[in-house]
């Protein structure tokens, strides 16, 4: 109908402003998690405890104090990796014809940053970073951020004349990681979160696992090892459908954007899970997910017992899972657009970037070029390329 907008374009229309707005800054921004950056933070908090302080810190700021103690805004690795899956879906579809150049800009930055990791390589957050199980620091290749650089590189690969550079490097992340990240225990393989973290983190272990998968060079040594790591975390799957965030105490707890990188990823895995349970796991976690992680709204809670801090990480992960899984049930495709129409509602900022976290009584309106914007849109570019193919 002449003068109303159709739900594809208008989810076309916020891609095309968030991305305008990326560029704006030339991807660079803050990181929720950066406070180890500052050299006055990392010179003051020497000890575990010190740097979790700080960085907890920092993240619940309303504020944003990181100009005050010598930080600047810059691109940030993963963001760079979780664009460039973004702006080459946005590449396929009519209408975004420079999406192909920032494809391939972002990817050239992104190959840029591998680092040796064993026989391949990988990729590292920008920042150190303290959890309560273990500290990585700047540099240090992890399995989160090489899975995400990998599936970003075998994205940009995929296109037509594309720089064959890519699928080198993804193919040499692979190999990295099945060298260095591959964990062996008594109760089976899985993919460590780094080199030696010795806790099992099941988001990582999927992720690095979905990234092996799609290499069509790693051989039987990479089936086996994504078979084994399927099998571990499938093995920890609660009765429910739920999985802890992971092995270990005080790691029990149950969140969604988390959950949705575990189901994106065993979707991944599919062909190579054949009879290793990775359907009914993935069924089983998806039902949980669309039943106990969302509000009738759409907000996505923060755990299944808390609905607070509602956070755009969730938000941004849901509509991103939701899309891609829409084959497994009916109800995930409608669900994504609740959370959309929740999110643009509550979360979007005059400027056409996203707000981190709303609580019971306040926003935190500060964005995050790698944890909010670039995974939002991931999120947007993934309902777009939905949205159109289910069309024709």
């Amino acid at each position: 109908m002449i003068g109303v907008e159709s739900d594809t374009d208008r989810v076309s229309r916020e891609a095309s402003r968030l991305s305008a707005a990326l560029e704006a800054i030339d991807f660079e921004g803050w990181d929720p998690y950066d406070a180890l950056s500052s050299p006055v933070v990392r010179a003051a908090a020497r000890t575990p405890l010190a740097r979790r302080v700080a960085i907890q810190s920092f993240k619940r700021l309303p504020m944003n104090l990181r100009p005050l103690v010598g930080m600047r805004p810059k691109r940030q690795t993963k963001g760079l990796a979780l664009c460039v899956s973004a702006y080459a879906r946005l590449a396929r579809l009519a209408g975004f014809a420079q999406s192909q150049a920032l494809v391939d800009t972002l990817a050239d930055d992104l190959a840029r940053r591998a680092v040796p990791n064993g026989r391949g390589v990988g990729w590292a957050y920008d920042f150190d970073v303290q959890t309560r199980w273990g500290f990585y620091p700047a540099g240090k290749p992890n399995g989160v951020v090489t899975a995400f650089a990998i599936h970003a590189l075998f994205d940009a690969a995929a296109l037509p004349g594309a720089d064959p550079r890519f699928k080198e490097l993804a193919d040499a992340g692979c190999r990295g990681a099945l060298d260095v990240l591959l964990a062996k225990t008594s109760e089976g393989q899985y993919f460590d979160y780094y080199k030696d973290a010795g806790t099992p983190i099941h988001n990582a272990n999927l992720l690095v696992a979905g990234a092996v998968a799609r290499c069509t060079t790693a051989g039987s040594d990479g089936i086996n090892a994504v078979r084994s790591a399927i099998t571990y975390t499938i093995a920890h799957q609660r009765p429910n459908g739920s999985w802890p965030y992971g092995e270990g105490r005080g790691l029990e707890w149950v969140d969604g954007y988390h959950t949705a990188y575990n189901l994106v990823s065993l979707d991944c895995c599919l062909g190579i899970g054949e009879n290793y349970g990775v359907e009914a796991g993935l069924d089983r976690g998806l039902a949980f997910y669309i039943d106990r992680l969302f509000e009738p709204s759409g907000a996505p809670r923060a755990t299944v017992e808390r609905l607070y801090p509602i956070d755009i990480h969730g938000a941004s992960s849901a509509i991103w899972a939701l899309a891609t899984l829409r084959h497994r049930s009916s109800d995930a495709l409608p669900l994504a657009e609740r959370v959309l129409d929740w999110t643009l509602a509550h979360m979007q900022r005059r400027d056409g970037r996203y707000a981190f976290q709303i609580h019971a009584r306040h926003r935190k309106s500060i964005p995050y070029v790698r944890w909010s914007d670039a995974h939002m849109l991931l999120a947007l570019a993934s309902l777009t390329e939905a949205r159109r193919q289910d069309a024709d």
